[in-house]
């Protein structure tokens, strides 16, 4: 079964608090993507020049994100940076904010300058631009590394290859225009990262080794800057039938089919009715991909979520006999 990435697992993230009127709590989604499939490390891909590699290491900061909204107003996102980490599921989280619909959003790859030159050590170790390992921080002085990307490439994907790209003066802004409407208190922005187009024009299948400001670090952060990200979903969705895990808490469709009723939810229950007699995995996840329930349940039966609070979230059932999976939104209110 194909899955979609859209939770926060190892995204780490540190805002501020916001003194703005709570409306919609709104996160920002990125789908991480190699070509037509979903991202994974240690899998063969192509480079636009059709160069082969795979991929160990995929890491990047984000920042100063800003949104236009509701007919031209603009929100900076003040005091938010994002270590976002392609092998994971990422959903960035806002806040609540008084935002009903999304029109472009802005943002940059690497840490602004105000920040890129700071003490990592001042900060508390779950802060994302605290001391990492492996690290992201390459000195005072150069700052942190905007995206660590290491693999290797050639016929025989035996060339090594790493590209830590940093500096001031490659700190670019991203604009991306999106439409994306509030629904049951949330509104997520969602956005596809092809990582493929990250190195186009860099011939990976010699080897190639750049720390720094020059050569192929800036001609990687300019295709992150002008390729790499889009609204229109690069996965092919073709097949839906697989035995594997999903690799994200997003809505998916499989085979099996199942309802939660009521949805948005009320009085501590939902009934989860599903298209399958056989019992059922259930996990609840919150928009930061914690597992906050785990049952298993037989069709038709109630899911208490009386520790849930207002909000957002991802449920996912899984068929205890066929092994297809199914990944829906439930609201809470």
């Amino acid at each position: 079964m194909k899955k979609f990435l859209s939770s926060a697992l190892g995204v780490i993230l540190f805002s501020s608090a916001f003194n703005i009127s709570a409306q919609n709590n709104v996160s920002l989604e990125i789908v991480h993507a190699l070509n037509t499939s979903e991202f994974a490390m240690n899998t063969q891909a192509e480079t636009p020049e059709g160069v082969k590699f795979d991929l160990n290491r995929l890491e990047y900061y984000i920042s100063e994100i800003s949104l236009t909204h509701d007919g031209g107003v603009v929100t900076d996102i003040q005091n938010l940076w994002a270590l976002v980490n392609a092998n994971d599921n990422t959903v960035i989280d806002l806040g609540s904010l008084d935002v009903t619909e999304i029109e472009n959003i802005k943002f940059s790859i690497g840490v602004d300058p105000e920040h890129n030159h700071l003490d990592p050590s001042t900060y508390g170790p779950s802060h994302p631009l605290a001391h990492k390992n492996p690290s992201m921080h390459w000195g005072w002085t150069a700052g942190y590394r905007f995206v660590a990307i290491e693999g290797n490439g050639g016929e025989q994907l035996n060339q090594l290859f790493e590209i830590h790209a940093l500096g001031d003066g490659n700190y670019f802004d991203i604009n991306i225009a999106v439409s994306a409407t509030a629904e049951n208190g949330a509104l997520n922005a969602v956005i596809y990262g092809d990582y493929c187009k990250a190195l186009a024009g860099i011939d990976v299948s010699t080897g190639i080794i750049s720390h720094g400001e020059v050569g192929e670090s800036i001609d990687l952060l300019e295709n992150f800057r002008d390729l790499v990200y889009s609204t229109s979903s690069p996965i092919d969705t073709t097949d839906t039938a697989s035995n594997e895990e999903p690799n994200g808490i997003s809505e998916v469709a499989s085979g099996l089919e199942f309802q939660l009723y009521p949805n948005p939810a009320v009085n501590g229950s939902t009934i989860v009715s599903s298209s399958s007699l056989s019992p059922q995995s259930i996990v609840v996840f919150d928009l930061t991909g914690k597992q906050l329930i785990t049952e298993t349940l037989n069709a038709g039966k109630q899911l208490n979520i009386n520790n849930l609070e207002s909000g957002v979230y991802f449920v996912r059932v899984n068929d205890l006999v066929s092994n297809e999976v199914l990944v829906k939104k439930l609201s809470v209110q």
